[in-house]
């Protein structure tokens, strides 16, 4: 060990840096990797799908203690992240490093409509962190961990963003999420939830088919029992999208290893698409003495003197700065292959953000001026709404319905009125009209007049007619609360009911008028007896061309049938020509002007209706602040 800290001492930091060792050197396209950086950032939070774009990044996953910390802080070169037997990762931490040829500097903060809003800054020196810095580092993550997941060991889906700037970085993004656990321990505050918790939250992150997973595991010959491994084949069963990192390989016992991992001579279920790395970690006395740089002279040492891993020809499978160049190429071809599908996908959320910010709404105006127009825009827009569903062929199409209605009123209109004569009142009835008469060539049409009037049997078609008018105003009022269901409207609940009472009461006054209208009509073919309608007259002779006894009570049920069907046809016709005029014509072009009337109400009134409910107001921030979010991205992409 003596050896390697002087080979430390005198190669330093320039070992880091040359060009046949550095990260950066070896990167293709740093233009991309800068561009996932922001892209990563400005899409962030991944709790809801609806609010998010997928970005290419690399996802850090692996069991609680498997080396994850003590891996990033190697790749980053200071020791910044906290590193311990205990819980300390309880939320993704997206930590993006930049590379910076002029400072060195640690900063956590947020993206506020696209910006960089740093909360809290540290400038760092570029050979390493000092114990003041990291302490204070620590603690910050720390704060920053129970503001968003609570003291009590709960687990957050709101990232801690922390940049890092440094000449010896390239430019990354990655995503280190908490340690997979078996059993949360009540008596350090975890809930029994919190082992599954932790797998959602992963997988919120590894099911995205754009993430390059990292899946860092303590090295062991049998890594098929891995938890880490096991959680990551649930949604990457191939290993396509997936990297295995075998940390702590020093600590294996001295007749294994895992070069057998890196040569890929393993189980097809256990090989992944980039590989496995191997890693040799800082033990806790070395963190406390030797930088993470280092540690990785440190590595290098171990790695050339080992009895097999010095022998194979995967070298490049082995230690951080191996890796870290590997990530860098990983992920930049990623990034350039995803490109196309993100400016589509952010093209299409931006067309779905738009049009439900126009179903939302603007915000309120404040002036009186503002919210008349904002009324009769919403008024023109409902009537437009209202007007449309009944002439048109698509969308809710109710013209189709009140069709339907229509057809079904001509099957429900009684076919046999005799149903409702008895044998006795029909034999009274020719009683009544056969008088001292001997000549019986009108005696059948005597007959139908006194049946008619003294039975009424028009008086029948009163109820489906009614019905109909029911039916119809229904669906009239029921299209009117459908259409209010739409953003545009339900934004103001209280305008919505103004406006489904105002609709009701059209329909009532309309469908009180048709149906005094109906009345009339049933009273007019009541009063009037009108036998020479053609069809008629034809079954009628038809019918005493084959019977010539008149009085017949089965002669007396067809003439009575065969009248009746004339008033039938009548009210078959008008009924629904009287409905259209009446509940649809009337209404639509009377609709424009009733509803204008609101907006000639006070002042109060109007600024009464235009009242929103708090969750409007909240939805509508959200997709602002998405649409923000979108307009920056591509702002991003266009630009480069």
């Amino acid at each position: 060990m003596s050896n390697v800290l002087n080979q430390i001492a005198s190669k330093g930091w320039d070992w880091w840096n040359n060009d046949e060792n550095s990260f950066l050197k070896n990167v293709g396209d740093q233009k991309l990797l800068k561009i996932g950086n922001k892209l990563s950032t400005i899409f962030a939070e991944k709790n809801c799908d609806k609010f998010s774009i997928s970005i290419p990044n690399i996802v850090v996953v692996g069991s609680q203690s498997s080396g994850k910390s003590s891996l990033l802080n190697s790749l980053i070169g200071y020791d910044i992240l906290p590193t311990g037997s205990n819980m300390v990762t309880r939320t993704p931490l997206m930590l993006q490093l930049n590379y910076s040829e002029i400072y060195s500097k640690a900063e956590f903060g947020t993206y506020i409509n696209g910006k960089w809003v740093s909360s809290r800054t540290y400038d760092l020196d570029n050979n390493r962190i000092n114990r003041e810095q990291q302490l204070q580092l620590h603690k910050d993550i720390g704060e920053i961990t129970d503001e968003l997941a609570g003291k009590q060991k709960g687990i957050s889906y709101t990232p801690i963003h922390l940049r890092i700037f440094s000449p010896n970085v390239s430019d990354l993004c990655l995503v280190d999420l908490p340690g997979i656990t078996m059993i949360g321990l009540s008596d350090k505050g975890q809930t029994k939830e919190m082992p599954s918790e932790i797998r959602d939250l992963i997988s919120n992150y590894i099911k995205d088919p754009k993430s390059i997973i990292l899946v860092v595991m303590q090295a062991r010959p049998d890594l098929e029992a891995d938890m880490g491994l096991e959680l990551v084949k649930a949604y990457d069963l191939c290993g396509k999208r997936t990297c295995g990192i075998l940390t702590k390989v020093d600590l294996m016992n001295n007749d294994t290893d895992v070069s057998r991992y890196l040569k890929g001579d393993i189980s097809s279920e256990l090989k992944l698409n980039y590989g496995y790395y191997a890693i040799r970690n800082r033990n806790s006395t070395e963190t406390k003495t030797m930088t993470p740089i280092q540690g990785l002279i440190v590595e290098e040492e171990f790695f050339s003197k080992h009895k097999i891993y010095k022998n194979i020809n995967e070298k490049e499978k082995l230690g951080v700065k191996n890796l870290g160049i590997s990530l860098s190429h990983i992920l930049s071809d990623h990034i350039k292959k995803n490109i196309p599908e993100i400016m589509d996908e952010i093209n299409k959320k931006k067309h779905e953000v738009d049009k439900e910010l126009f179903k939302l709404g603007s915000e309120i105006p404040s002036d009186i001026k503002g919210k008349i127009t904002l009324t009769s825009n919403i008024i023109s827009n409902f009537c437009m709404c209202f007007n449309k569903a009944l002439e048109e062929k698509c969308g809710l199409n109710y013209g189709l319905k009140i069709k339907d209605r229509f057809q079904l009123f001509r099957k429900e209109v009684c076919n046999d009125i005799t149903k409702n004569y008895t044998n006795e009142q029909l034999q009274n009835l020719v009683k009544g009209c056969s008088g001292n008469h001997m000549d019986f060539s009108l005696f059948s049409i005597d007959i139908l007049e006194k049946g008619i009037n003294q039975y009424k049997p028009i008086q029948l078609l009163r109820s489906p007619c009614f019905k109909l008018i029911s039916d119809i105003s229904f669906l009239l009022t029921e299209l009117c609360r459908k259409i209010l269901e739409d953003k545009q409207f339900s934004r103001f609940p209280k305008f919505a009911k103004v406006l489904e009472n105002k609709i009701e009461n059209m329909v009532n006054k309309q469908q009180e008028i048709l149906k005094g209208n109906v009345l009339n009509l049933i009273n007019i073919e009541e009063n009037y007896i009108w036998t020479e309608n053609k069809l008629f007259l034809d079954n009628l002779k038809k019918m005493f061309k084959e019977c010539k006894n008149q009085t017949d009570i089965n002669i007396i049920k067809s003439l009575l049938n065969q009248y009746f069907n004339t008033v039938k046809y009548t009210f078959c016709d008008q009924i629904p020509k009287m409905s259209m005029f009446y509940l649809v014509s009337n209404i639509e072009c009377q609709i424009y002007k009733d509803l204008f009337e609101i907006t000639a109400k006070d002042e109060n009134y109007i600024a009464n209706i235009l009242e929103e409910p708090g969750t409007i107001g909240q939805q509508r921030k959200k997709l602002d602040k998405f649409k923000n979010k979108l307009i920056q991205a591509k702002k991003l992409l266009n630009n480069n």
